[in-house]
């Protein structure tokens, strides 16, 4: 419901409420996160997607959208380490590929030095 998020959220939470199945039930936990997430309620944001990350921790639109929010809550370190996680693993760009395990290791902790 772009643009209309906050009348979204109470329809999320019914329906998360009802006991979808499980492809409804990640579309309406990444919903209602995200409408938390642009409405400012970024602490009901990150509950939600920790709740659905930990219903389905292979999910990685969640662990996209968790980093999203912490950016929002100022924690950027670890915003970004998640985000260089999902891209060492998912890209497929052929310029980013010989950096792969690079990305991979900045992700544990970007601030580390050698």
């Amino acid at each position: 419901m772009l643009g209309r998020e906050a009348e979204a959220i109470p329809l999320y939470q019914k329906a998360v409420s009802l006991g979808l199945g499980e492809a409804s039930l990640r579309g309406a936990l990444l919903g209602l996160g995200s409408s938390y997430r642009t409405t400012g309620r970024h602490a009901e944001a990150l509950a939600t997607f920790d709740e659905a990350l930990s219903r389905f921790p292979d999910a990685v639109e969640f662990k996209v959208f968790r980093a999203m929010t912490c950016y929002n809550l100022g924690r950027n370190k670890e915003g970004m380490e998640t985000l260089l996680g999902i891209l060492a693993t998912t890209t497929t760009d052929p310029a980013l590929l010989p950096y792969r395990r690079a990305m991979a290791l900045y992700a544990e902790d970007l601030d580390r030095h050698w």
